[in-house]
């Protein structure tokens, strides 16, 4: 038998590890390595005895998760983390052009400009 499995650490989701979650059936988890990522469970009052006895079906990650294993790995994948999520968002979706002269755009590229206001002013 191997190590049991880890527990309580935070895991950052890409599409891949999405749709491999989305694809569990019930009673089957997700593990990397020795990491449970994710389980299907018919009843949440389960969780304790599938935790303490193991599960019987597992999958592995088709590819490694990131996990933040201490709290300053939160700060380490920040950046990349919120640039991922910033493509995931505005996927498809264009910017609004800035219509006052006195206001300058660092990096347009990364930013994302919505008419949100039926008065039509940008936020």
């Amino acid at each position: 038998m191997g190590a049991s499995p880890s527990y309580q650490r935070a895991v950052c989701p890409d599409e891949l590890l999405a749709k491999q979650v989305q694809a569990l059936q019930p009673g089957e988890a997700l593990m990397d390595g020795n990491l449970l990522v994710a389980a299907h469970l018919a009843e949440a009052r389960n969780v304790a005895e599938l935790i303490q006895d193991g599960f019987s079906n597992t999958r592995e990650v088709a590819e490694p998760v990131l996990a933040l294993r201490e709290v300053w790995h939160l700060f380490l994948h920040n950046g990349a983390e919120i640039r991922r999520d910033f493509a995931l968002l505005t996927h498809g979706r264009q910017s609004q052009p800035v219509g006052d002269a006195h206001t300058i755009v660092y990096a347009p590229r990364t930013s994302l400009l919505k008419r949100v206001s039926r008065f039509g002013r940008l936020f």
